[in-house]
């Protein structure tokens, strides 16, 4: 009796409608999912021109520029320190000679 039951139509009926909504109820949360993902990445793909839009790049190379310039004086003042003589290490300077005598 039982497997007569369960070899009827209604229930074939009812298992196979069963399984096509659950596959519809599957489908209808992936497009909503995909949709909400797509959305979102729209927005931050706008938010980033936006942002990218606002910076001022000419200050921005500006400001890179001086402080390289002035890493780069930095490193003259160290160099330049390195190859000037302390005073008490300056040689003394040959006595001038007079012209005409």
């Amino acid at each position: 009796m039982a497997q007569k039951a369960w070899d009827s139509e209604p229930r074939r009926k009812v298992t196979d409608g069963a399984a096509a909504l659950a596959a519809k109820g599957s489908k209808a949360v992936a497009n909503k999912v995909a949709d909400t993902v797509e959305e979102q990445t729209r927005q931050q793909a706008t938010a980033l021109q936006n942002r990218v839009q606002e910076i001022d790049w000419k200050e921005e190379a500006k400001k890179g520029s001086v402080n390289g310039l002035r890493w780069l004086s930095a490193q003259f003042a160290m160099l330049a320190d390195r190859f000037t003589p302390d005073e008490a290490e300056k040689p003394a300077e040959p006595p001038h000679k007079e012209q005409g005598s």
